[in-house]
């Protein structure tokens, strides 16, 4: 194994990869109780549209986050209660992005849940009657997760903004595209993604790294997994317009809500290049929406904000949005406000030293994810599934200045917008 020192982070990890291409990192740890293991993929519920060996697939969307829920099913094996017994919680999730599986335990004895995740992993047992089965328990999911207010509020937000792009539809897919799913599908999908050259593994103990090593290569040693497919995600034919400036959707809320998104033109950018700008962005509307800024107080004062109120930005693969939300405010004003504000950004009304006060603050808490084996396993293997390294990350976010960050916003255009609104019957 590479054995890496990073000075900046005092942090020690090793690095393989391995026959099968699965990419191995272990953080080691000595000084934790905890151990967490964790295995991802890039394959998320953004990846409806991929394109394999040349050839052009088109997936049922919310077919990620089945195969997560199908994997735990293992033949007639409980995966959970095998956990359980070893002395382990386990969990996965899936996102737009990726889809992760992890344990976490404090036994010094890691040979089995480490086998168990990888054996249940890397084999997809599934039957046409299971397969109908959990289609009534995500739909069922799905619907619920329809009838909660800001879960509501995000979809209708993406799904005004895009006509095809994955982003539109729930990660779990709506009953219509669950329905259509079927067990082919899935092993199709699977096999493809679940493909050990597709996956990382990232460990964080206090276990010797040689000796976990060794165990991983005598698990996989014994499995044959074919031949590595060439795996892209296919561009998507999406307008810049926006589906509809506004809706509005009534429901049973306590507090009308509303939501403000910018859809931006996706630009073809290097993953560093894409984490800069984000950070840049997320620089900006710290230092001026939140009680950084003087004015901040006053605008809860006149009600054109309140607790409810944020914001997003995500520089993804394959799309750019940045979103406002809020409660209780009437659309008009607060798509004014919106305005006014960022127009205050460019025209360079912030404070440098408020700015440098921010980036330490940002560098400082960047060293709370390794306080623990979970955060460190989960949020350094998110990163580099997107081919990012944390480490990097951190360290380009210590070298953007006002100017940069300016720069980044005045050159997003921010012409094509939509308005939400979930308000009461």
């Amino acid at each position: 194994m590479n054995k890496i020192y990073n000075s900046k982070f005092d942090e020690t990890y090793f690095q393989e990869v391995l026959d099968n291409g699965l990419k191995v990192i272990i953080n080691y740890k000595p000084e934790f109780k905890t151990s967490t293991c964790v295995i991802g993929t890039p394959y998320g519920a953004l990846d409806m549209f991929q394109n394999v060996n040349g050839e052009d697939i088109v997936n049922n969307a919310g077919v990620a986050h089945f195969l997560e829920h199908k994997l735990f099913e293992t033949g007639s094996i409980d995966v959970m209660s095998l956990f359980t017994s070893l002395g382990c919680s386990v969990n996965a999730f899936t996102s737009y992005n990726e889809t992760c599986y992890y344990f976490k335990t404090t036994n010094k004895n890691i040979d089995e849940p480490l086998n168990l995740l990888l054996d249940f992993v890397q084999s997809l047992e599934i039957d046409e009657v299971s397969v109908e089965k959990e289609k009534g328990i995500i739909i069922q999911e799905v619907k619920m997760y329809d009838q909660m207010p800001d879960a509501k509020l995000s979809n209708e937000a993406y799904s005004s903004v895009y006509y095809n792009f994955p982003l539109k539809y729930d990660i779990g897919g709506d009953e219509a595209s669950v329905t259509k799913i079927t067990k082919d599908e899935l092993e199709s999908c699977y096999k493809r993604n679940y493909h050990p050259s597709n996956m990382i593994l990232v460990i964080t103990s206090p276990i010797n790294p040689e000796y976990l090593y060794n165990l991983i290569v005598t698990n996989q040693s014994k499995k044959d997994f074919g031949p590595k497919l060439d795996i892209k995600r296919t561009v998507v034919n999406e307008p810049i317009e926006v589906v509809k400036e506004k809706v509005v959707v009534k429901m049973d809320v306590a507090s009308n809500k509303l939501a403000y998104t910018f859809k931006i033109k996706n630009q073809e950018l290097s993953p560093l290049e894409k984490s800069n700008e984000e950070w840049a962005i997320r620089f900006l509307l710290d230092m001026h929406f939140t009680s950084l800024n003087p004015d901040y107080e006053k605008w809860m004062k006149d009600e054109l904000i309140n607790d409810y109120f944020g914001y997003e930005i995500d520089f993804g693969n394959g799309y750019t949005y940045m979103m406002f939300y809020s409660e209780n405010c009437d659309l008009s004003v607060f798509q004014k406000f919106i305005d006014d504000e960022l127009n205050k950004i460019k025209n360079n009304e912030t404070n440098n030293t408020k700015f440098e006060q921010l980036k330490r603050r940002y560098y400082g808490k960047s060293f709370d994810i390794f306080n623990s084996s979970e955060d460190m396993s989960i949020g350094l293997i998110r990163y580099y599934l997107s081919d990012l390294s944390y480490y990097k990350s951190v360290e380009a976010l210590l070298k953007l200045d006002l100017d940069y960050c300016i720069e980044v916003l005045r050159n997003l255009d921010l012409t094509n917008s939509s308005l939400v609104e979930i308000k009461n019957y």
